[in-house]
């Protein structure tokens, strides 16, 4: 498995597309905080991925369509704080990451529709981040499928219509909805059907929200400020635990993996030991069978030689009886 880590290394240059190429059990890559310029390479889809972190570059251009295709076994996505730019794809069978949980998009030049395939094909969502932009039309009310969603920031874009309030209230994990500062000719709005309060009745406590038009009620933003920073803090705590729990995961792994070394060099010699023992056993009865084989022929020649004997006995008893008639 390989999970190399290029970030905070300043690197200056274009992406290689040998890069992915050469790696293609690649899982983990993180290129995050260099100095990386240009489009993404379309031959980026390592088929075994499943982080992938280039954010706070200087990258241009679209996200390839392969990547979002091939990398079926993508769990996190980050490319907050580039140059990306054009329309996401909103075409049947390019969404296949459908393992996809994170999804971070942030501060980039996006343009066109938030593509309701998004929530469609990658149902296991849980943060989804496309704040300042330039995304437009409205918010899909396909949100409502990503059951798990517990962040959804979209602020500071050209949103319009009305937030799909009755689809966000199936997305009963959320503990941070941001749609504040939309810059449309219509900019997005409320139902005035009291949907609302029905959306904040089936949120979890704690949920904070940011609603369209909020950024003209300073106090109130700020005291949600205040309580997002709790909470960021409290998942930075859960995530620094989560952390802990994957390296002791691997450490076990590391040491399981010993024990099986060990248990099959302890399999082979005990395999070499018996073959050995066998092959003693065999040698044994071969041995047991000859000194039985000679045995019996000492049996035989004795059992011969006792004839033998007799019969010259024989021979000599009638020779005595001849001379003494004569």
């Amino acid at each position: 498995m390989i999970a190399p880590r290029t970030d905070d290394n300043f690197i200056e240059r274009t992406i290689p597309e040998t890069l992915t190429q050469a790696l293609v059990n690649l899982t983990t890559l993180n290129l995050r905080n260099n100095k990386l310029a240009g489009d993404l390479p379309s031959q980026w889809a390592c088929p075994k991925l499943t982080y992938l972190d280039f954010s706070r570059n200087q990258l241009t251009g679209p996200i390839p369509r392969q990547l979002l295709a091939n990398c079926t076994r993508l769990d996190t996505l980050i490319a907050s704080y580039n140059r990306l730019n054009k329309e996401l794809p909103n075409d049947e069978g390019v969404w296949n990451c459908t393992k996809l949980r994170v999804l971070r998009l942030e501060s980039n030049r996006f343009t066109g529709e938030i593509p309701r395939l998004i929530f469609t094909q990658c149902p296991s969502l849980e943060e989804v981040r496309l704040c300042n932009n330039g995304f437009i039309g409205e918010l899909p009310k396909t949100v409502g499928r990503c059951k798990n969603l517990r962040e959804l920031d979209v602020h500071t874009n050209y949103l319009e219509g009305y937030v799909p309030a009755t689809a966000l209230r199936d997305c009963n994990q959320l503990m941070l909805l941001n749609l504040m500062h939309q810059a449309g000719a219509e900019p997005m709005a409320m139902p005035v059907d009291g949907s609302k309060a029905q959306l904040i009745s089936a949120m979890p406590d704690g949920c904070v929200f940011f609603w369209p038009g909020d950024e003209n009620d300073p106090g109130a933003v700020s005291k949600r400020g205040e309580r997002l920073g709790d909470l960021k803090k409290e998942l930075q705590r859960a995530e620094k635990g989560l952390e802990r729990t994957r390296e002791n995961k691997k450490l076990a792994q590391e040491a399981a993996s010993r024990s099986e070394d060990t248990l099959r060099q302890t399999t082979e010699h005990c395999a070499k030991v018996t073959a050995q023992r066998d092959e003693k056993r065999k040698a044994h009865l071969v041995a047991t069978e000859s000194i039985k084989t000679a045995r019996a022929n000492l049996h035989d020649a004795k059992a011969h030689l006792s004839r033998y004997e007799q019969a010259v006995l024989s021979v000599m008893q009638k020779s005595e009886l001849v001379q003494h008639q004569s």
